[in-house]
């Protein structure tokens, strides 16, 4: 089973732990805040609706202790200086010849023409909270793992399928 599920996430043994109390702590802990699981959450950070079908336990436990460690495609913050000096920082959305556009930390888009704005360093490389591994106890991280575990919603995440038909 072990050897099956780093190859076959979805696959793999139950994750020990009480998931019911793992998905308070997601509550508690602002993930939902950012991630959408089953239709209800945000958009800042992917979807897991399907989590347990997609990664392995480990990946999971990496990306919630380590969030910098490998950002998803597509999560990664950019930071722009807008033609009246705002720094806007958040998600790149949409990057063409005339139009930029982004979405902010807040759930706001920010859109302008691409020659008024000018890029300048992004102030982290992810926006998710990187002091997780602080926060959680051991306890808490095996509950939330547990929890993420039972996310394997059929089909696949909206953020997926919107990349695929680009």
């Amino acid at each position: 089973a072990f050897l099956q599920s780093l190859g076959r996430p979805g696959r793999q043994a139950p994750v020990p732990g009480d998931p019911r109390r793992g998905a308070s702590l997601f509550d508690q802990a602002g993930c939902r805040r950012c991630h959408m699981i089953q239709g209800a959450g945000g958009f800042l950070g992917p979807d897991l609706s399907d989590a347990a079908l997609r990664f392995t336990t480990e990946d999971l436990r990496r990306s919630i202790v380590d969030p910098a460690a490998a950002v998803p495609e597509g999560f990664r913050p950019v930071t722009v200086i807008a033609g009246n000096g705002e720094r806007i920082t958040g998600l790149l959305k949409n990057d063409s010849n005339f139009t930029l556009e982004i979405l902010r930390e807040d759930g706001a888009y920010f859109s302008a023409p691409r020659s008024s704005v000018r890029e300048a360093p992004a102030p982290q490389p992810t926006l998710m909270p990187t002091d997780y591994q602080r926060r959680l106890t051991a306890a808490d991280l095996q509950d939330l793992l547990a929890f993420l575990d039972q996310q394997r919603a059929e089909g696949r995440a909206a953020s997926v399928w919107l990349v695929k038909a680009h």
